[in-house]
């Protein structure tokens, strides 16, 4: 195993971290597994903690500088989803097997939580994605007729009242909408995979952008089975989208996989990022991230097929993160990027918010204790600061 020891001149700094052993800012025993943590413009972080076999319940976390505070634990027997940074709290929804039972919002300025909807007295059943902006909530849920839309609530209404943007049943150029997938959100626009006709993989797909102040929904891109002129066979489930509109996503042709970048300002042209090669062996399902400048982040295995964490524009992409990369944590000890058997070395989606700071779910393991056993190997936030910079 060859370590990168080179990596100290890149500003890492370990945001949190837990293990069987020992914790910064986060409990003992809490392995994050997939869970995607977020990032503001003020570098502060809320990520969620899930239950296991040692914790009977899941527990959101905001992350500063300063500290960590623990901002909400769920009843045992329920779960909840990754927490949304919003201008003024954290959003998320708590959950049971039967579905979801509230969409719930952490106030900043008061400390309180509050629970904004209800799905049920609504006829929804489950709430996947949930972002706000100035104007509304957002969300994609299932209703009780087992069809998939993307609904809003006004902030300014006293009333409550649920909006249908659009669901499943609803035609396109003469296209039923048979499912929706993950709904990204930045701003006033939003950026959802819409297919068509029926369930299976060889379904028509579209990448949709959504204008949510102007309730105009633009096709971006088709695949092949919607278009025969479309030289991409398919899409993955999430993309992300920016506050101007662009949006990156990963495409698949009959014998590549792409990231791509789809300029909105710039008369919707359609850029390829990074694509599949002898440097880039697999991109991961996971979606690529994207901020304000067009600055992407993707996970994607090298051609010996380890991890990585790339960073990318229109002009290059490098790696900025790897596995078996040291680190030093907040123990002033330096750490190796590794991870437990059968378990990746990053979690969830990689985030970048628009000073240039990435944050990344990860397992490290302190090299002053390396030893055979898994005890060490700890669960780690880790911040990636002036990224863009790399690609200078």
């Amino acid at each position: 195993m060859n370590l990168s020891v080179h990596a100290f001149d890149i500003n890492y700094k370990v945001l949190a971290r837990s293990s069987e052993t020992d914790s910064y800012k986060m409990p003992a025993f809490s392995p994050l597994r997939g869970v995607t943590p977020q990032i503001n413009d003020n570098n502060e972080i809320a990520f969620k903690v899930p239950a296991n076999l040692l914790i009977e319940t899941e527990k959101i976390f905001f992350n500063t500088d300063k500290d960590s505070k623990l901002i909400y634990e769920s009843p045992r027997n329920t779960f909840l989803s990754d927490p949304v940074l919003t201008v003024d709290g954290i959003i998320f929804t708590l959950n049971d097997t039967a579905g979801t039972k509230a969409i719930m919002k952490y106030f900043f300025k008061s400390e309180k939580i509050k629970t904004l909807l209800e799905p049920n007295k609504f006829k929804l059943v489950t709430i996947y994605e949930v972002h706000q902006n100035e104007d509304a909530i957002y969300f994609r849920a299932k209703d009780e007729e087992n069809k998939t839309g993307i609904y809003s609530i006004n902030l300014e209404e006293k009333k409550i009242e649920v909006k249908t943007l659009f669901k499943t049943g609803q035609k396109v150029q003469g296209k039923k909408i048979s499912y929706i997938f993950p709904l990204d959100m930045n701003g006033r626009y939003g950026v959802c995979k819409v297919r068509f006709t029926h369930l299976r993989e060889d379904a028509p797909d579209l990448i949709v952008r959504l204008d949510l102040k102007d309730f105009v929904h633009k096709i971006i891109i088709a695949d092949k089975d919607f278009s025969k002129r479309s030289k991409y066979t398919g899409f993955r489930n999430s993309s992300s989208v920016n506050k101007y509109g662009s949006v990156a996503l990963i495409a698949t042709t009959k014998t590549k996989t792409k990231v791509l970048l789809n300029h909105f300002k710039k008369d919707d042209v359609t850029t390829e990022i990074a694509t599949t090669s002898k440097k880039i062996l697999s991109i991961s399902h996971f979606s690529p991230d994207i901020n304000n400048f067009d600055v992407i982040v993707f996970r994607a295995k090298d051609s010996r097929e380890r991890e990585n964490v790339y960073i990318a524009n229109t002009q290059t992409s490098k790696k900025i993160m790897r596995q078996y990369q040291i680190i030093r944590t907040d123990k002033k000890k330096p750490a190796v990027l590794m991870h437990r058997k059968n378990t990746p070395v990053f979690g969830g989606h990689p985030k970048i918010n628009n000073k240039g700071t990435i944050v990344v779910n990860t397992y490290i393991r302190h090299l002053d204790t390396y030893t055979n056993e898994p005890l060490d190997i700890q669960s780690a936030l880790v911040g990636v600061y002036d990224a863009p910079s790399l690609l200078k």
